[in-house]
């Protein structure tokens, strides 16, 4: 499991804040103002002539390792550069264009420099020029690397004249640059990087490991070098995060033999988070250059690349964003230094990545003794691969994340879409059961691996399913599914075409279960070529969950709950219950009535009714939907044609839009009132009021049946001087989830709230006066 706190991780955490007071979280609009801001920043200080550097031409000539004032020359315009693509600036920038014209053609010798810039093109087009940048500066990375595995200051055959020591000389701050930049042209995919590389970095890094978890600067032997003292911060971090990314390469096992761990990735960890603090507090005397910040940086690194979401018991991304948000000066720099500025920038910017899979480590406990993990993690990096692969293709950046169900229910909202993969049964205490039910009541997908094709674990996902679900089993996903024909990676054109299984409420997809074609070894192995269809399965997936992925952010979501002192009338609102598929959606109405609370409108009292025994007296409003046909007793429609003849209210939607249930319903309207509803003008007061609907929205899938529509679709049934029924055949209750889910016939959701709001209001309260006439 994620460690648990401690007074160890407490500690951590005292240390990290010793100069920052009590520990909140930036808002993600914070991070995004704060990244701007630093961007800004960073152009404010580039010039015509020579960039960021602080001499138009570099001089190899000199007797230390750094060229000019300290610095690489080519290596503030490298750092500045990637730092305002990574931020998200357009590389069509005529700023962005020149500056990586000049860096293309720029004699960069040195390192530092030279790993930073092979870490830029990955965020550019793969025209033909960049092509051949990537391919040189593979050459340069490739034949620099010393026979034990490490990068000294220069590039392979380039060094320092005077230097006796050139030859020879590695640390581990240049040997970890290099390696990231090595990993990020590997992930353009225009180069092959040598299996032979990533092993020799890994056993080198292993070997300098101290028994502790720690790294050092230099190796062991000069562990003192320069006062770096032998265990250090930034250096374990580069360690940890370098070994993750050997790993990544060379973890192709995508048998079922357990968990896969790495004791010298897990002991730097452990070290890591025991020594959180020193990231800032115990650096300010190494001098200038970025090294408080290149801790948070390392930091960043570990957490990213380890898909941790929390070190110890650190929330790692808000404790350091809420830190460097409040170090940020007022010029948008951090302390009026360009490397600070960029590590900073850097970090808060690969840190905000929205997170497109949470990964889920679970425990199984099936003879009451100690739980002990399950077999979650036999593909360590299967939803990383996965999850970058598909940024890709949408030309983002996704990240992902390991969760367990230990944490607060919203942060398993970090992402649309929680992953689950084993080849055991399940073992979920009642509470876990529940927090997953909320999890997809709430607006989430569960998607399920059968790691080898485990039967087992296969049995074991539809048994709980049926088990939160009742009235929903799996079943084969119909060759016309939205998954397999609204996104990018139609079905229709792939080689293979794997069993794909589905749990619905008629409206979404609540679990999806892959029981046989176990995708997770291809993505865990990279295994592109030739097996792209299951690469293409996960994005449809996720493209499903996700209609506008530039709309994903980290850290928001579509989770509402009630705040302050609300206000409003109270209203009772009765949810009409029926055989069948009567609640498809009961977080819908919860985040409603959190919404109108909010926003002082109404207190929301919403109570399940059984047209068969309850009575409606006493309520001002009822609301039926479903996904299915259905039809209602007699004794059912007495009692609603009752309720509305007496001053209620009646609203029916057809949740996800569905088009057998809003036939049946059309059938009932007419045999409770003897008419059916009617088209509402769009001058009615339902349209305006609270909420002034000039435009009305329409999700993806609905506009392909209605084109692009302003105007809404409600009908009504008009009695005593009021809509005494209102009716929708596009859907309002998914749409009071939130959540943006392909293949709903409806309106998007803010749309879906304004409305169902203007109707319970305009219930509530009666239709507005008529104007006043002349005498």
């Amino acid at each position: 499991m994620l460690p648990m706190p401690t007074h160890r991780f407490a500690l951590a955490i005292l240390l990290l804040f010793a100069a920052g007071g009590a520990a909140r979280a930036a808002t993600p609009e914070q991070v995004d103002s704060a990244i701007a801001r630093g961007v800004q920043y960073l152009y404010a200080h580039m010039n015509g002539a020579t960039f960021w550097e602080t001499a138009a031409a570099p001089d190899y000539s000199g007797d230390r390792h750094q060229d000019l004032a300290g610095y690489q020359w080519g290596g503030l315009s490298a750092l500045s550069t990637l730092t305002i693509l990574t931020a998200g600036e357009n590389p069509a920038d005529p700023r962005v264009e020149a500056a990586v014209n000049f860096l293309r053609h720029a004699d960069i010798r040195g390192n530092y420099p030279e790993s930073v810039r092979s870490q830029i093109w990955q965020y550019l087009p793969l025209t033909h020029e960049n092509k051949q940048a990537i391919e040189h500066d593979f050459e340069l990375t490739l034949n620099a690397i010393h026979p034990n595995g490490f990068y000294g200051y220069y590039t392979a055959g380039v060094k320092s004249v005077s230097d006796a020591a050139a030859d020879t000389w590695y640390d581990h701050s240049n040997s970890q640059l290099a390696v990231l930049g090595m990993w990020a042209l590997a992930e353009t995919y225009v180069v092959e990087v040598p299996r032979a590389y990533w092993e020799l970095v890994d056993q080198a890094w292993k070997g300098q490991q101290w028994a502790d978890g720690a790294w050092s600067y230099n190796n062991i032997e000069n562990h003192a070098f320069a006062g770096w003292e032998a265990h250090n911060f930034n250096m374990t971090a580069a360690g940890v995060a370098t070994l993750l990314i050997t790993q990544d390469w060379l973890r192709t096992d995508v048998g079922c033999h357990g968990n896969s761990d790495s004791k010298e990735i897990e002991a730097g960890i452990r070290w890591t988070v025991a020594h959180v603090g020193d990231a800032y507090n115990n650096f300010a005397a190494l001098g200038p250059g970025g090294i408080r910040y290149y801790g948070t940086y390392g930091l960043e690194r570990v957490g990213q690349a380890s898909g941790r979401k929390y070190l110890g018991a650190v929330d790692w991304f808000k404790t350091v964003a809420d830190r460097l948000v409040k170090e940020q000066g007022g010029d948008g720099g951090w302390n009026n230094q360009i490397v600070d500025t960029c590590f900073a920038v850097l970090t808060l910017a690969h840190g905000r990545a929205p997170i497109a899979f949470n990964k889920l480590e679970y425990r199984i406990d099936f003879h009451g003794d100690t739980p002990k993990d399950a077999n979650w993690n036999q593909r360590p990096h299967d939803a990383a691969n996965l999850a970058r692969w598909i940024g890709h293709a949408e030309e983002l950046d996704f990240g992902w994340q390991i969760v367990n169900l230990d944490v607060p229910q919203v942060e398993l909202h970090d992402a649309p879409i929680l992953y689950i993969a084993g080849n055991q049964s399940l073992d979920f205490t009642a509470e876990e059961q529940a927090k997953l039910k909320a999890f997809v009541e709430e607006g989430g997908l569960i998607l399920f691996n059968a790691d080898c094709a485990g039967s087992i674990f296969s049995r074991a996902v539809e048994h709980l399913g049926t088990k939160l679900f009742p009235q929903s089993e799996f079943r084969e996903l119909p060759e016309d599914h939205p998954i397999y024909t609204s996104q990018q990676f139609p079905r229709a054109r792939w080689n293979t075409k794997p069993s794909i299984k589905g749990l619905s409420n008629g409206a979404r997809e609540l679990m999806i279960l892959i029981p046989s074609a176990d995708p997770a070894r291809f993505w865990q192995a990279r295994t592109v070529g030739g097996r792209e269809e299951f690469h293409y399965l996960g994005a449809d997936i996720f493209q499903y969950m996700v209609t506008n992925p530039n709309k994903l952010k980290k850290g928001r979501n579509f989770i509402v709950t009630p705040d302050g002192a609300g206000g409003g009338p109270a209203i009772k609102i009765a949810r009409l219950q029926y055989p069948g598929m009567w609640d498809p959606e009961p977080g819908g109405w919860r985040r409603l009535a959190a919404i109108m609370h909010n926003q002082g409108r109404a207190e929301l009292s919403v109570e399940t009714v059984d047209l068969a025994n309850g009575k409606l007296a006493g309520y001002q409003i009822a609301h039926i939907t479903g996904t299915y046909a259905m039809k209602l007793p007699d004794a059912a429609r007495a009692q609603l044609k009752d309720f509305v003849a007496h001053g209620g209210t009646l609203i029916v939607d057809a949740c996800g839009g569905s088009g057998p249930f809003s036939a049946s319903m059309d059938n009932e309207m007419t045999a409770i009132f003897g008419a059916g509803a009617t088209a509402l003008k769009a001058d009615h007061p339902v349209y305006a009021a609270p909420n002034k609907l000039d435009k009305v929205e329409y999700r993806r899938f609905a506009t392909k049946t209605l084109g692009k529509l302003a105007t809404g679709r409600l009908r009504g049934l008009q009695g005593g001087g009021r809509t005494a029924v209102f009716v929708s055949n596009e859907d309002l209750s998914v749409g009071l989830v939130g959540v943006p889910v392909d293949g709903i016939y409806g309106y998007q959701p803010e749309t879906a709230v304004s409305l169902m709001e203007n109707m319970i209001l305009y219930a509530a309260n009666g239709p507005p006066a008529a104007p006043a006439t002349a005498p």
